[in-house]
């Protein structure tokens, strides 16, 4: 067990979890900082109604599915803006670690 009260592989186990987030964020700013991922990007942003409302008038179940569509697009935006900034990246694995240490 370490200071935290983790076992080894518990510790190795999160540590893989981190590296794998990692390369997910960074593998989402080489998609979305090509050309065609630029493009596919800008159409999803008019898709997903990111600068409209979402709300429809008498149709709150139309209002859900566009702000579910919405929220993947944030999430998208999100990982690409911690690609791009890997000093954000570091302050964001360090606050998991943070929530998982406080968490237990």
């Amino acid at each position: 067990m370490d200071d935290d009260g983790f076992s080894s592989q518990e510790v190795e186990e999160l540590n893989e979890v981190q590296r794998e987030q990692q390369a997910m964020i960074e593998s989402y700013g080489r998609v979305f900082g090509s050309v065609d991922g630029q493009r596919v990007l800008e159409s999803l942003a008019h898709d997903c109604h990111e600068t409209r409302h979402s709300y429809v008038l008498g149709d709150p179940n139309t209002t859900i599915f566009n702000e579910g569509k919405r929220a993947v697009l944030m999430l998208i935006k999100a990982r690409i803006d911690l690609s791009q900034n890997p000093k954000m990246l570091q302050q964001v694995v360090a606050k998991y670690k943070d929530l998982e240490a406080d968490h237990d």
